[in-house]
């Protein structure tokens, strides 16, 4: 610099070093550059987008398995202090419901596995936060982006719900999940969806080569920091290790079982993403065909093979599960014969839906907007289709 003195700068999210060089230092300096790529090989990325977004966190399966994790930490990522709140009261309900709100003797309060980090929060909050977070006293943690920068607690597993707007952000937001001291294997997963989350990423943003392409994640961000530096330098993991894109594509083109299974690991809840009504109709017509009250000797009560596919859809939504449908079938006293036909077929139902939602790219480019959004992409730009007429009503009033 000016003072002749030589120094080193570190950063993981530049994008224009000769723009840098010029503001720290005379134009002609000699500068040395070390680039290396973001690139986290024990971390999956997901994206799930458009019309596969859940409206409701929990039908994101890491989510409630991340309750009965001792020694992990989920890192919720939300753009708005609004969607934290909302996230925070559904998730404390579930915990709530499902028993895992504690009494503490010792300090004589209830202690909840989740907190809620954000900017309007005291200093001393956020200080015992962390320190819960730390000492593994919280299971999930929700943050919005200001408060949550620069946060160094070990993350296990990261939901970002809402694109970040910026390329650096996205980067830096995956930077926090599995890092030293954890070197176990992580799972990124980003969820945006417009009718949700609104238009909150610009439509000059680098992030839209994200959500408007069907290219690899893992690539497409690395491409961002990576100055032509080509990724294929690099070792690249196998399509269930690399990202939901290159999954997706294995399965479409291979059917391959190790990427559908790793998908429907994180991936919404199978009641979220498919069409019950349209599912109990065909699972009535596979019933019919079993005639299962001719098949069944001594069978004291006919079943109405409409009913009992009701009863079956039920169960899996409240379940949000296949896991026990095989136990569930046994009330039924229908042999198992029959009881492992039937989970054959709706396993395999499942699959094809999932496959063919792969085929259909039912994604965010549907929903997408195709026209060139103004520089000015305020948070609150949704467009007012979304809400019913009351609901629009009420806002103009406002």
């Amino acid at each position: 610099n000016n003072l002749s003195a030589c120094f080193e700068l570190h950063s993981a999210t530049i994008f224009d070093e000769v723009k840098l060089f010029e503001l720290l230092g005379r134009k002609n300096s000699k500068w040395t550059k070390q680039i290396q790529l973001p690139n986290r090989p024990n971390l999956t990325i997901y994206l799930i987008t458009g019309k596969r977004a859940p409206e409701n966190i929990l039908n994101l399966p890491s989510v409630t398995r991340a309750f009965d994790d001792a020694n992990g930490l989920l890192l919720i990522f939300v753009q708005r202090i609004s969607d934290g709140s909302s996230i925070h009261l559904t998730l404390l309900e579930y915990c709530e419901a499902n028993g895992y709100i504690r009494f503490c003797a010792k300090e004589n309060k209830p202690h909840k596995p989740l907190a809620f980090l954000h900017s309007s929060l005291s200093e001393e909050a956020k200080k015992r936060i962390l320190t819960e977070a730390s000492e593994k006293k919280l299971r999930v943690l929700i943050a919005t982006n200001s408060a949550g920068s620069g946060i160094n607690i070990p993350v296990t597993g990261f939901i970002g719900w809402g694109m970040d707007p910026e390329p650096c952000g996205v980067i830096q937001a995956m930077g926090r999940t599995c890092r030293k001291p954890v070197t176990q294997e992580g799972a990124v997963i980003w969820v945006h969806s417009p009718r949700i989350h609104g238009r909150r990423v610009s439509g000059k943003s680098k992030v839209r080569e994200l959500l408007n392409n069907d290219a690899c994640l893992r690539k497409t961000s690395n491409d961002w920091f990576g100055h032509g530096l080509e990724l294929s330098k690099h070792v690249l993991p196998e399509p269930e290790y690399c990202c939901s894109r290159c999954m997706e594509k294995c399965a479409e083109k291979n059917k391959c079982e190790k990427c559908l299974q790793k998908l429907s690991q994180y991936f919404p809840c199978i009641t979220s993403t498919v069409d019950i009504k349209a599912a109990q109709t065909k699972l009535t017509g596979f019933l019919e065909q079993l005639k299962i009250n001719e098949s069944v000797p001594g069978l004291t009560f006919p079943y109405k093979e409409e009913s009992l596919s009701e009863e079956i859809m039920i169960h899996i939504k409240s379940s949000n599960s296949l896991d026990d449908l095989e136990e569930f079938l046994q009330i039924f006293s229908l042999g198992k014969v029959l009881t492992e036909n039937i989970c054959k077929f709706i396993s395999s139902a499942m699959k094809e839906s999932l496959v063919s939602e792969c085929e259909n790219k039912s994604d965010f480019e549907s929903e997408s907007d195709t026209t060139s959004s103004s520089e000015d992409d305020s948070e609150s730009d949704i467009s007012s289709e979304y809400f019913d007429e009351e609901e629009s009503n009420i806002i103009n009033i406002l």
